[in-house]
């Protein structure tokens, strides 16, 4: 796993965790990636009684026999918002699933309140389209843009 500091910047992050693999987020941050020119990362956020090790075994696992594709990882367990900031993330993809912690859209929605950057929520089994996109607009001039 590489340390924050060598994290590329401007990645791709699909928030996973080991209990579920994230397929269909994976595939809109592929399309994303390869439409942008960007990385992709898995990001692991820890709960409060689980190991690091744990995530870094199942993405390791998933690079190795489920990604066809190049990806980095790292598991979170400072602050969410300060580590997006500081890593200038690009976007953020949730993938909502009926297995915890990602079985409750709410929890990412507080979590992501104060981030700057454009986030999905997508389901398992989602066919990605971009003939319909919502987004929300407010009265700063970034998102007017």
């Amino acid at each position: 796993m590489l340390k924050v500091e060598e994290l590329p910047k401007e990645q791709i992050y699909v928030a996973a965790h080991p209990d579920y693999f994230p397929e269909t987020a994976l595939v809109l941050a592929k399309k994303l990636a390869d439409a942008h020119d960007k990385q992709i990362c898995l990001l692991g956020i820890l709960g409060n009684r689980e190991e690091p090790s744990d995530y870094e075994k199942a993405f390791e696992s998933w690079k190795r026999d489920r990604i066809g594709f190049p990806v980095n990882y790292y598991v979170l367990d400072d602050d969410f918002t300060d580590f997006m900031e500081f890593v200038e993330a690009a976007i953020l993809i949730f993938e909502v699933s009926d297995v915890p912690p990602y079985n409750k859209p709410n929890n990412q929605l507080k979590l992501c309140r104060e981030l700057r950057i454009p986030y999905y929520f997508v389901k398992p089994g989602q066919q990605i389209s971009f003939d319909r996109v919502l987004v929300p607009i407010g009265f700063l001039v970034e998102e007017r843009e």
